[in-house]
């Protein structure tokens, strides 16, 4: 980890997806891109990156009333989450992973089962989609759950691996922290 610390403490490295984490989310307003303007789902996903949970939720909602997309669903979760409506939050995910088994996206929809807590059936998903990064964060998910200290390490410790092998600068940083 040392040798990717940039001059201002943050971690260098590739940009990498996201599991419905903010980041950057701050009180400073945001300019909207051109796409975000006419599109809803580039919106609400502007307002999430912003930290701006009503515009966010504002803007999935219009989507779903143009679309039902396992996208749409999955942002909407994500801004209910975080304004604290965790019935719909669950609800929206659970729409959205049904949606993403629907159009076979395995990834997809493990990702929306962890987001969801569902441990088991975000493992059985994975096993079918190989080494993906989202193993690393079900490792990490298990070792925030583990009650035996040498539980949790073991599985931080996975999820360190698989954050090295994919470069995943967020999930090296919440392994090395659950990990202590």
């Amino acid at each position: 980890v040392q040798d990717r610390l940039a001059p201002d403490g943050r971690l260098t490295g590739r940009p990498t997806r996201r599991l419905g984490r903010p980041s950057g989310a701050c009180h400073h307003p945001t300019v909207m891109s051109t796409e975000a303007a006419t599109d809803p789902l580039a919106r609400g996903d502007e307002a999430l990156q912003g930290g701006d949970w009503e515009a966010a939720r504002a803007a999935f909602e219009e989507a779903l009333r143009h679309a039902g997309t396992a996208r749409a669903h999955e942002g909407l979760a994500r801004a209910l989450w975080w304004s604290h409506d965790t019935d719909g939050a669950i609800s929206q995910m659970e729409r959205a992973y049904a949606a993403h088994r629907e159009d076979s996206d395995t990834r997809a929809a493990a990702a929306c089962a962890l987001s969801g807590g569902w441990l088991a059936r975000a493992e059985r998903l994975l096993r079918e989609a190989g080494d993906v990064p989202e193993r690393g964060w079900l490792a990490l998910s298990r070792a925030e759950r583990a009650d035996a200290p040498q539980d949790m390490h073991r599985y931080a410790e996975t999820a360190l691996e698989v954050a090295s092998r994919f470069a995943d600068a967020d999930l090296e940083a919440a392994a090395l922290v659950r990990d202590g």
